[in-house]
């Protein structure tokens, strides 16, 4: 009725959301389809409602999403967003086969596997370190990052032999392979 009544679509709270963000958010996957039918930015401002449904775990919204045209940013944003909540492997199953990249580095330098690994998101992880098998992280993963250590010795000694980009995963992975061991 209100998109009857002329309605703006991209009007915002007090945070900048916008009604297509709030419903991604919430999750409301009928609404999401009509405010996309109707003319709703995908990423207003700036902001994503991609990685909103993604990050709160919505799959069948963040499909509507990327079926209705949102970009390789977006797409990219929200596997970073799924992986530190952690909250649908199927979201993110849904996200690489759209093109996300599981390596991918945000502004702070993190990808996704690092992401999930730090928050302790398994299931997550493992998704994301099999849609990247030839990554320096898988290689870190195999067999589990403890192991790596015990096989080749001491950690500081290992961490000579990681690039310095690759330190930071090292510590984050045998973190994440220290808490799955604990469970």
């Amino acid at each position: 009725m209100l998109l009857k009544a002329g309605a703006n679509l991209e009007a915002q709270d007090n945070y900048g959301e916008t009604p297509l963000g709030a419903a991604a958010t919430g999750g409301y996957v009928e609404v999401v389809d009509l405010l996309i039918r109707s003319g709703a930015n995908l990423e207003p401002n700036g902001r994503q409602p991609l990685a909103c449904a993604a990050g709160e775990g919505h799959v069948d919204v963040a499909d509507v999403l990327i079926r209705a045209g949102a970009s390789l940013e977006a797409i990219q944003h929200a596997i970073h967003c799924a992986a530190y909540e952690g909250n649908s492997v199927e979201v993110v199953e849904l996200l690489i086969s759209a093109g996300a990249n599981p390596e991918a580095k945000d502004e702070e330098g993190w990808t996704p596997i690092l992401v999930a690994a730090q928050r302790g998101h398994m299931e997550v992880l493992e998704v994301l370190r099999k849609a990247s098998p030839n990554s320096a992280t898988h290689i870190i993963l195999e067999g589990g990052p403890f192991d790596f250590v015990m096989k080749w010795g001491d950690p500081d000694d290992v961490k000579l032999l990681i690039s310095g980009e690759h330190v930071d995963a090292f510590e984050a992975l045998l973190m994440a392979d220290i808490r799955m061991r604990a469970m």
